[in-house]
């Protein structure tokens, strides 16, 4: 039910506003890590990832993560992807986890294929399911303002909103464009 409920949302979207909607590939592996990274890291004043956290369209939550919210109220946390995800910049994506939980995310920065060495993220030890996982989303955060209980687990897994292994990525298009 759930997946003929998403593929009529896609239609729908691609019906009204023209945006390709797709399911991109996950690693077969565990994906409940999500590590993350401070928004002041990005510091080439002459990026698109810089100019995004300036815009004046970006706010942190309760939970220390940086968003993005379009003029219908729509909020995309801000992530970092692997290239295989895409490059620009503003590009948004549909998340769902295992655990139910479904957010949009927006490409805030890119991960170096040093940090992606497999295409999908960074190989670590996810402590909860003591197994190897892949960290496929690192989310943009303001440190000094995340929980406790997220920097002593070093992930956003620590937030039950976000505890759960990828069940699909979806890219919706683009929500915001830098300016010339």
């Amino acid at each position: 039910m759930k997946k003929i409920l998403s593929l009529i949302l896609s239609l729908v979207i691609i019906f009204f506003f023209g945006v390709k909607v797709y399911s991109l590939e996950l690693p077969q592996s565990d994906t409940n890590v999500h590590f993350y990274m401070d928004w002041n890291m990005i510091t080439n004043k002459s990026s698109n990832q810089w100019q995004l956290q300036h815009s004046g369209f970006v706010s942190t939550d309760e939970n220390g993560i940086r968003y993005a919210q379009d003029t219908n109220g729509e909020k995309y946390y801000l992530v970092a992807l692997a290239e295989r995800y895409g490059t620009e910049i503003g590009s948004v994506y549909e998340v769902t986890l295992d655990n139910g939980s479904v957010f949009r995310v927006m490409l805030g920065d890119c991960k170096s294929n040093k940090d992606a060495p497999n295409g999908y993220g960074r190989d670590c030890y996810n402590f909860i399911t003591q197994q190897t996982a892949i960290n496929v989303l690192e989310f943009i955060v303001e440190e000094e303002k995340l929980p406790k209980k997220v920097t002593q687990w070093g992930s956003l897994t620590a937030v039950d909103t976000f505890n759960g292994n990828l069940e699909e990525i979806e890219y919706l298009g683009r929500a915001w464009y830098p300016t010339d």
